[in-house]
């Protein structure tokens, strides 16, 4: 018999999960990220090599974002961020069945004669709610 009142005793003090308080931690976080999502941005990033000579610089792209290179506004050589003016278009090539073209870029930032170095693009700003 004792060991019958143990047992009772242990499923008195057992302790249960208060479902009502897990729903509404879930309901909350569901808000917070729904509001993260809403008013945080995200960026389609590309990285290419550019040569910079006599104030222009050189980019081989894709025939695709040579037109989100000319719409753009910015973009960041040698870690800068720099505005440009698209001078002109030059000569395509065609290689593994994708067009690629070489744009110059007239840049407003000072940098040596013959540099080289990375030229990251960000283009299709969004919302994150947007992607989702």
């Amino acid at each position: 018999m004792d060991y019958f009142r143990i047992n009772y005793k242990k499923l008195e003090h057992l302790h249960q999960i208060n479902y009502f308080v897990f729903v509404c931690i879930v309901f909350v976080l569901l808000i917070v990220l729904i509001v993260i999502a809403c008013t945080n941005y995200t960026y389609r990033e590309e990285t290419f090599y550019g040569i910079y000579s006599d104030n222009i610089l050189k980019l081989k792209t894709n025939i695709k974002l040579s037109d989100k290179l000319k719409n753009n506004k910015k973009i960041i050589f040698n870690s800068k961020e720099v505005s440009y003016k698209v001078v002109g278009f030059e000569d395509y090539e065609i290689i593994d069945n994708e067009i690629f073209q070489t744009v110059d870029l007239e840049l407003d930032g000072e940098f040596l004669n013959n540099e080289v170095g990375k030229v990251k693009l960000y283009y299709d700003k969004k919302k994150i709610i947007a992607y989702i």
